[in-house]
């Protein structure tokens, strides 16, 4: 028994709808104890759908044909992955007839060069899956040598700026904008093109307080809708950082006391004196042992009476470790009875 799919024709890489055939041979010998068949591809499993843009939808078409004289049923494709969809038109193939088998790719799910496959497999329980395959490249509209820059750590009062050079696909006509939103009053200008090379300057204005920071710079080619569009992800630290070593801490019956590590990160160069360590509870008592390595102490939490009555009945109490020079790092103090 012979499963034909026709071998492709491709006649523009740039379509959206590219309709491959390729040839399948699903041999399926009869076993009278157990009714199996294997199943065998000639002469090629894969299709090419070459080179296109990311942000256009495009669809692999196959045709699956039965070139024996029994009914082959088959079973829904299965996907490697949830970028690409193959949709069977039928799931029975009547002997000397044919079905389409598209492969369908959603805009913008895929960037670069891919390989992506699915199986196709007959009722036949000992039949083998035949994998098929998908490739090609999907050129973006928008080149960035990252999608998430981290600014790292910068010095109280100091502004922070860098750039980032982008490259537009040679097709896109329009300018190249930017939509910034970020909670430290982030700005951007995109500056040049030539060769359809642009700048992104990045500024961020000087901050007295320690905070982390955020932001978020769309990046989108006028004229295409939003559909030729990108996201760059920025975050860093103004001032130092409490790091803690866990930030959940359990406390047991008859236990008043928590030691535990810290370490603190700070913009280069580090300053001579930290600046004092403070907890945001009343019931709550700090001690600060400094440790013969750089930026570490040993942490002791002191809890009275109250506080220890408090977290029986809560069970978990939010506290926050805070520095003048630092951004408050949050921990928990969890009650454990037994």
């Amino acid at each position: 028994m012979y499963l034909t799919i026709f071998s492709p024709l491709i006649t523009c890489p740039w379509q959206s709808r590219i309709r491959a055939t390729i040839l399948l041979a699903l041999v399926l010998p009869l076993y009278q104890a157990t009714g199996g068949a294997d199943l065998v591809i000639l002469p090629s499993q894969e299709v090419n759908l070459g080179t296109f843009p990311a942000e256009a939808a495009q669809t692999a078409s196959f045709t699956v044909s039965n070139s024996t004289d029994r009914v082959i049923r088959l079973r829904s494709p299965e996907s490697c992955c949830a970028m690409i969809e193959p949709v069977l038109f039928g799931n029975e193939i009547m002997p000397g007839k044919c079905i389409p088998l598209d492969v369908l790719i959603e805009p913008g799910s895929l960037t670069g060069p891919f390989r992506k496959s699915f199986a196709l497999k007959s009722h036949h329980t000992a039949a083998s899956p035949i994998t098929l395959w998908i490739s090609g490249t999907a050129e973006p509209a928008i080149f960035l040598p990252t999608s998430h820059l981290l600014a790292g750590w910068t010095e109280q009062g100091k502004p922070w700026s860098t750039n980032m050079t982008i490259k537009v696909r040679s097709d896109m006509t329009g300018k190249l904008q930017a939509d910034t939103r970020s909670n430290i009053g982030l700005k951007t200008e995109v500056k040049g093109s030539s060769n359809s090379t642009y700048t992104l300057y990045f500024d961020a204005p000087a901050h007295q307080a320690p905070t982390n920071w955020y932001g978020t710079v769309t990046l989108s080619v006028t004229g295409t809708n939003g559909a030729a569009s990108c996201q760059v992800q920025l975050d860093g630290c103004i001032g130092g950082s409490l790091l803690p070593q866990a930030q959940k801490l359990t406390l047991t019956k008859n236990q008043s006391s928590i030691s535990f590590n810290l370490a603190r990160k700070y913009p280069s160069p580090p300053p001579a004196v930290p600046a004092a360590l403070t907890i945001n509870n009343a019931h709550v008592q700090i001690k600060d042992a400094p440790s013969s390595q750089t930026g570490m102490s040993r942490i002791t939490l002191v809890f009275d009476n109250i506080f220890l009555e408090q977290l029986q009945q809560e069970v978990r109490i939010p506290l926050r470790l805070q520095a003048a020079d630092c951004t408050p790092a949050p921990i928990i103090i969890e009650y454990l009875s037994r």
